[in-house]
């Protein structure tokens, strides 16, 4: 039977009861549209980006892990990296001091007491690293010297006859040799597997250099969630403790797409492929920055960023490059956010069919958009310090998703929206079959389904996936009647109900005396006129 959209006119299919020219639905609207992007949750991994980003720049050396002839002595520096980490971790003061270069100068201080890392393939020879070529003394003088875990043993047996040479100035006692020599925190071949991608010890490395990230993306996360919830407490018939619950939850969320991002961001780095991008990416951004400098606040405000990225005052050259390779790494880290945070929507559009095209091109671009707006603002926040980087980042990322969302919605309404109208003609007919006749009753109903949580996204993608094929609104329907069916039963039972046939009587002899009594009262009337 034909049927017409009673917005446009459209003729509609059988079965369809949106108008797919005016997203018109046949009913007005009884209930709030439920928002399904959350933005909060894309700006807190957005800023985890640049978080990361921050953390590779200033914590690895991963640009030299395969910097020597044919890749062999990269595993040095991912040694130097994996030790500092495990120091970090365990709650030491750490000083970068190698990053200069400096001769003989330690590659890091712990604790006050300097370290020199050497890594070679034999105890022997990493020992010997550690001693002039030409002279045999000991060059380090002031400082242990660091070897793989699995050499500790014949390290130590190397540096007590080194001792008893008279090789090392000012130490004569061989036992001394355990005070000289230190034990990394990962053997030779770990180094080396660190050093390059897709293996289980450069994985690992990664995962404990992004916890930190994820963590500070779940904090934030955390807090926008629980804050925006308390605020709506009442408005949502949510109590507190459901609101914490489901800030919890989505601050998991958050901090685990952050951690996966991050090391994938990582590994990609690690790749023949990755490091060409990032040459491209930092010839590109040498060029921004150094358009940016040609101004008194381009300079100051590149020489804020990289004093932010190292914790220490940088400027001239220094900020620059420091500045170019924090942009370079942070573009790649959010093209791999934006692959991760993508690759659900793209499931779910092209093989589970539970999302339209327009859908997740739209979810594409108001994410995309959100990430640009985050990175932007964490990167002119960044002068402020780390929670300048923090706010700067909420402010962009918010403003921007919102504001690209806005317009999106103008040119094209959300799935969910669409899926919210079949509801509320699944809402009618329950109505109708439950005889909910006052808004009391039906206030109830909504208030049940709200604070049960029954219209959820999943569900809602459940529900497009279910008529995608024919376009059959009208089993849509069914399935959000089967779902709200309960809820509208439990308001029902709740009515007064008729207590046995004494009150059934009593009722029936009381509405027999009323008629008898205006029956009489008439006659009454009538006989005295």
């Amino acid at each position: 039977m034909k049927h017409y959209c009673l917005n446009c006119g459209h003729e509609l299919i059988d079965n369809q009861l949106l108008c797919p020219k005016c997203n018109h639905c046949i009913i007005t609207d009884i209930v709030k549209s439920q928002s399904n992007n959350d933005l909060t949750s894309k700006v807190s991994e957005s800023i985890g980006s640049v978080l990361s980003a921050q953390q590779i720049e200033a914590n690895t050396q991963w640009t030299k892990y395969r910097c020597g002839k044919y890749g062999l002595a990269g595993h040095g520096f991912a040694a130097e990296d994996a030790n500092v980490l495990n120091d970090i971790i365990w709650g030491k003061e750490v000083e970068l001091s190698g990053r200069d270069n400096s001769k003989n100068g330690a590659d890091r201080v712990v604790d006050g007491q300097s370290i020199q890392t050497k890594y070679y393939n034999s105890a022997e020879a990493s020992v010997n690293a550690g001693f002039n070529s030409e002279t045999g003394i000991y060059k380090y003088e002031g400082q242990v010297l660091e070897v793989p875990k699995d050499q500790y043993e014949d390290a130590l047996s190397i540096m007590r006859k080194r001792i008893s040479d008279g090789k090392v100035e000012g130490v004569s006692n061989p036992d001394d040799a355990s005070k000289i020599i230190k034990q990394g925190d990962v053997t030779y071949q770990q180094a080396k597997n660190i050093a390059k991608a897709g293996n289980i010890d450069s994985l690992v490395f990664d995962a404990k250099s992004q916890t930190v990230t994820a963590m500070s993306s779940f904090g934030i996360s955390f807090v926008i969630t629980a804050g925006l919830g308390l605020i709506n407490c009442n408005k949502n018939k949510d109590d507190v403790d459901s609101v914490l619950q489901n800030a919890f939850l989505q601050g998991l969320k958050t901090g685990a797409i952050s951690l996966s991002s991050g090391v994938l961001t990582m590994q990609f780095l690690r790749t023949s492929f990755g490091r060409n991008f990032a040459a491209t990416l930092t010839r590109h951004f040498h060029g921004e920055v150094n358009a940016l400098r040609t101004t008194n606040t381009g300079k100051v405000l590149i020489d804020k960023i990289a004093t932010t990225i190292q914790n220490k005052p940088l400027h001239g050259a220094a900020a620059r490059s420091v500045t170019t390779k924090f942009l370079r790494t942070n573009a790649i880290g959010n093209i791999v956010l934006l692959s991760v945070i993508t690759l659900p929507d793209m499931y779910r559009c092209f093989i589970g069919k539970s999302i339209s095209r327009p859908q997740f091109f739209k979810n594409l671009i108001v994410n995309s958009t959100s990430i640009t707006g985050a990175t932007l603002g964490a990167f002119l926040g960044s002068t402020l310090g780390p929670l300048g980087t923090i706010g700067g980042g909420l402010a962009g990322g918010l403003a921007s998703g919102w504001a690209s969302k806005m317009i999106a919605d103008k040119i094209s309404q959300d799935d969910s929206e669409k899926m919210q109208q079949l509801i509320e003609v699944a809402l009618m007919q329950l109505c109708h079959d439950y005889l909910i006749q006052n808004e009391e009753e039906f206030n109830r109903c909504i208030e049940y389904i709200i604070k049960n949580k029954e219209i959820s996204s999943d569900f809602l993608r459940a529900m497009y996936s279910i008529g995608v094929d024919d376009n059959n609104d009208e089993l849509r329907v069914q399935i959000a009647y089967k779902k709200l069916d309960y809820w509208f039963s439990v308001v029902a039972r709740q009515r007064n109900i008729i207590d046995g046939e004494r009150q059934i009587i009593k009722i029936t002899d009381d509405m027999v005396w009323d008629s008898i009594n205006n029956l009489n009262d008439t006659n009454n009337t009538n006989n005295s006129l």
